[in-house]
């Protein structure tokens, strides 16, 4: 009988994830396919979708009463966003992989409503825990720079080819 693999979790290891504070936060979409919107002229534009995924954002507090969602960016096959943590009490504490959870369920059963029922989300995301008001400010700027660096994000599938070969 053939065994599966252990997955290798990407937490970092020992780390409590409903301490307060700010993570940075990146989901992409099932096999990074283009359905949350476009960018045009440096401007993103959401797909029903996207605006689905963006109005979900927004609710997130209503679930979490110690989570905020700050500073984001759809694109068009991930997203960005800065999610803050506030001091909580004990034993029920929310942590991040709760809060992504719900995100992409959220977004999920309202797709389904739209008669969207293709995989929207990649199983995993990336996270990286905010050091401290330099690094935020630094994530705050990658995120708005993002629907401006579009042509030449790894995620694009149309990224442009430098014409230098090295």
């Amino acid at each position: 009988m053939a065994t599966t693999p252990a997955r290798k979790s990407i937490r970092l290891e020992g780390y409590d994830y409903s301490e307060p504070g700010g993570y940075f936060v990146t989901i992409c979409s099932y096999q990074r396919k283009l359905i949350f919107g476009e960018v045009k002229e440096q401007l993103f534009l959401p797909t029903g979708l996207g605006q689905i995924v963006i109005g979900n954002l927004g609710r997130l507090g209503m679930y979490f009463r110690s989570v905020r969602v700050g500073e984001f960016a759809v694109m068009p096959n991930h997203l960005h966003m800065l999610v803050y943590f506030s001091a909580q009490a004990a034993p029920n504490r929310t942590t991040l992989p709760m809060v992504i959870s719900r995100f992409k369920a959220l977004v999920t059963n309202h797709a389904h409503k739209i008669h969207f029922d293709e995989p929207i989300w990649q199983r995993n995301y990336y996270e990286h825990v905010v050091r401290d008001s330099k690094d935020e400010q630094r994530i705050i700027e990658y995120i708005q720079m993002n629907p401006l660096l579009w042509p030449e994000d790894e995620n694009n599938p149309e990224k442009k080819v430098s014409s230098r070969q090295g």
